[in-house]
């Protein structure tokens, strides 16, 4: 009699089994590479306490030699990190099996995008858990709530019946301040977001760089970058905001001086700049355009190149520091109050019952790291009367781009439940308003519009 062959036993990597997260525990790997970072996060819920990030971390492409973000360079760095930095995590927190993988569908660039969203997909089916695609501006719209619970002693429930106990509470405004965009939003719910005011040209972040490049001397960079970890990877705003500050702002923002406009002391101080410095004819964004003032827009086209003239016009030499400092101040009161401006407009504009429902303007993205910002919009609210809107702004390591923020805003929509299947793209341009972007569908542009727009999103058994 032959001998019985036995059946080839069917490795458990070749079979993907949808694994259901249970409420007593929930883990988070997040996945961040829409840009220039490669970020990884693990983000853990317990039943009986606060959320706690038990691992994050960020990469940042060289940047120097290009003066900017460069797409190749960027790709090359998210294949060289983001798989070490996976594994670094993973073998940190053997304790802590993931069970969700949140990682940036969009927007974004595109190669960039790929690399953390098709090796997330990958990771989906190799442990047999669920996975989210974050919108990436999304995740800067709820990473105060984040912050929030982290910080505070409530656990987070899973299930989408028990009431959220962490602020801020929808509804509220959010001003997303970045290099890539710039928005007014009005956050609904978590699904809910309307476009208040969008930029018709470029992002505040984008122009605020490119000032910093024209204003910083050559050995002001070379100094400051020999302090970083990659000293090729320069933050251009970071290092503006430092240059004009070189003490700091304080402990309380002693140290910048701002006055809002129209009162007694901001007239006293630009007579005082215009006596000492003459007209540099830096210009406050959409002066020439009759209804600039009132329009619910941000337009930064300009400024940037208004900043070069007015260096070479006054032939300011790399030496004369004082008035370098003094022009990048005045750059970034025109440019942040132009943000500010915009905000406040729209809370004068709201109903008054739904105006007693927006208590908090959130400022988010890798501007609102910007203590200046954050020392300018305190001091406006307050002298337009709003003392009572909660301005809330993360702790800076939270607004630039960082996975931690992508981990929470999967953990969010999972509680609400959603989940993204298997299969689909990244997106390069995804809006948060489907209102915002359609007449661009309609012509058949790469463009997807509204948070819920993109396909791929499934409605999963919360019960």
């Amino acid at each position: 009699m032959p001998p019985r062959l036995l059946s080839p036993r069917r490795p458990p990597w070749l079979t993907f089994t949808l694994q259901r997260p249970q409420y007593r525990r929930f883990t988070v790997l997040g996945i961040e590479t829409s840009c220039d970072d490669t970020s990884i996060a693990l983000l853990h819920a317990p039943p009986t306490s606060a959320p706690q990030l038990l691992y994050h971390r960020t990469v940042t492409s060289s940047n120097r030699i290009y003066r900017g973000v460069h797409p190749v360079v960027s790709l090359n760095s998210h294949r060289t990190n983001l798989a070490p930095l996976i594994q670094e995590c993973l073998s940190l927190h053997p304790d802590h099996r993931p069970d969700l993988i949140s990682a940036t569908r969009g927007p974004g660039m595109a190669g960039a995008l790929a690399v953390g969203y098709d090796t997330a997909q990958g990771l989906s089916v190799g442990l047999g858990i669920p996975f989210i695609g974050v919108n990436h501006m999304h995740a800067h719209l709820l990473t105060s709530r984040m912050v929030e619970s982290l910080s505070g002693s409530t656990p987070l429930s899973l299930n989408p019946n028990d009431p959220v106990k962490f602020y801020p509470k929808f509804p509220f405004l959010t001003l997303l301040v970045s290099g890539g965009h710039t928005m007014l939003v009005h956050s609904r719910s978590l699904l809910s977001h309307k476009i208040i005011a969008n930029t018709i040209d470029v992002a505040v972040g984008d122009m605020i760089d490119k000032a910093a490049r024209d204003l910083l001397p050559e050995s002001y960079i070379a100094s400051s970058s020999g302090k970083q970890s990659n000293k090729d990877a320069i933050c251009y705003g970071q290092l503006l905001e430092d240059f004009c500050f070189p003490s700091g702002g304080g402990v309380a923002g002693e140290n910048y001086v701002y006055f809002a406009p129209g009162t007694k002391a901001r007239k006293a101080q630009n007579k005082a700049l215009l006596e000492k410095y003459g007209d540099w004819g830096i210009s406050e964004p959409l002066k020439k355009w009759d209804k600039g003032k009132r329009a619910a827009v941000f337009s930064f086209g300009g400024m940037g190149s208004e900043v070069d003239r007015a260096l070479q016009k006054n032939k300011i030499s790399e030496d004369d520091v004082e008035t370098r400092r003094a022009m990048g101040r005045e750059t970034m009161v025109r440019a942040f109050e132009h943000v500010i401006s915009r905000a406040v407009m729209a809370l004068e504009a709201m109903p008054f019952e739904e105006r007693l429902e927006v208590r908090d303007l959130v400022v988010s993205g890798g501007v609102a790291s910007n203590g200046f910002l954050r020392h300018m919009a305190r001091v406006y609210l307050k002298e337009k009367g709003f003392w009572d809107v909660r301005l809330v702004t993360p702790p800076p390591k939270f607004c630039t781009d960082n996975a931690a923020m992508i981990a929470w805003t999967g953990l969010e929509m999972w509680r609400d439940g959603w989940r993204t299947e298997l299969g689909v793209y990244p997106i390069r341009k995804w809006t948060l308003d489907s209102e915002v972007g359609a007449g661009d569908v309609e012509k058949g542009l790469d463009v997807v519009a509204g948070l819920m727009g993109a396909d791929g999103w499934v409605r999963r058994d919360t019960e």
